[in-house]
Parts: C-alpha cells; sequence; structure tokens
C-alpha cells in the first residue's frame, strides 16, 4: 500500500483484506515512526481509525526500537504471531529496516506471509523495508545525501518477487518541486 494508508480512500480496501478473515486480530507495528515525538499520538490516531472507520479493534504491537526491553520485543513477537492482520505504515524506512533487522520480526513476518488467511498491509516507509533494497528516504530527501540504496528485509525476495517498493509514486505534496518516487522525484 502506498501513502494514505488511513485515509478515506483507502477503506475499502481495508474492509475487503478484512473481509477475507474469518475472525480479524489486528495489530499496529510502531517502528517506522518510533524516533518521532509524536509516536503515541499517531499510534492513537491509527487505533481510532480502525474502530470507528473499519469497525475493529486495532492492537499496538509496540516496538519502537531493537533496544526495547526484551519483556517488551517478546510481548511484540507474540501479538504479530497471534495476529491475522498485520499493519505498519509511515516514519523512516532506514529507521524500520534498522531495528527490524535487529530483531525476529523479519522470521515473524515471513512466517506470517506463509500462513493462509493472513494479510501484512506493510505501506508507506514500511513498503520500502520489505523488498530487496531498502530507499533512504529521509537521507536522500531531507539531509542531501547522494541517492543510494540500503539492504532490505528481504521478505519479497523470500516470497519469489526480486522487487524493492517505492511507494508514494504519485504523490504531489511538493507544490513546485517533484515529490513523487517516494519523495525522490523522477530525476533520482
Amino acid at each position: 500500500m502506498g501513502s494514505g494508508e488511513t485515509a478515506p480512500s483507502l477503506v475499502s480496501v481495508h474492509r475487503a483484506l478484512l473481509a477475507g478473515l474469518a475472525n480479524p486480530s489486528c495489530c499496529w507495528l510502531d517502528t517506522p515512526y518510533g524516533f518521532q515525538e509524536n509516536a503515541d499520538i499517531l499510534s492513537a490516531k491509527t487505533a481510532e481509525f480502525f474502530q470507528h472507520s473499519l469497525g475493529h479493534h486495532l492492537q499496538l504491537a509496540h516496538y519502537r526500537s531493537s533496544e526495547e526491553p526484551e519483556v517488551q520485543r517478546q510481548l511484540c513477537y507474540n501479538l504479530v504471531r497471534q495476529s491475522n492482520y498485520i499493519f505498519a505504515g509511515p516514519g523512516s524506512p532506514s529507521y524500520a529496516q534498522l531495528h527490524w533487522s535487529r530483531s525476529e520480526l523479519p522470521a515473524i513476518f515471513l512466517e506470517k506471509m506463509r500462513e493462509d488467511r493472513t494479510v501484512l498491509v506493510f505501506a508507506s516507509a514500511a513498503a520500502c523495508a520489505v523488498g530487496a533494497l531498502c530507499l533512504p528516504v529521509y537521507e536522500i530527501y531531507k539531509v542531501g545525501q547522494d541517492p543510494h540504496w540500503l539492504p532490505g528485509l528481504n521478505l519479497l525476495p523470500a516470497m519469489g518477487f526480486p522487487a524493492v517498493v517505492l511507494p508514494h509514486y504519485n504523490n504531489t505534496v511538493g507544490g513546485n518541486h517533484d515529490t513523487r518516487f517516494c519523495y525522490l522525484g523522477e530525476r533520482r
């Protein structure tokens, strides 16, 4: 999924995915935005979106960094394993890739991807992290580093898709400059 993972225009997509599950058990990972000062607000808004727009309770699989205490990491892993609708989205692709790669989560994601009747929705920053390579958007777009790749989590290649994901292909928030192609613009 690209941007706007909790926008009104994507309610129908979530509903269709949830409809395929007999008893949806939904969780949301906060890792991609775990470094942000407004992380609690983003988590609350996402839970509110699920409750009000979709009629489903969304549990937070809290894993803001690989520095979480072991007890917290295990609580997150257990919640993800018990859920059949796993959702992660906005933030920094490189941050998500770094902290997920230092955890059991990539292996758990692969287990869940191979299960019947399980949906994984990686949107925005989380989507950038799951491919063969990971685009460090903030480092290029905000910091000014030359375009480059980081290792991806290799979830897509493990499922037979040797690909990368660049969401926001049609982003127009830049106004007078090109923010398409995950904020990098067509030239880059």
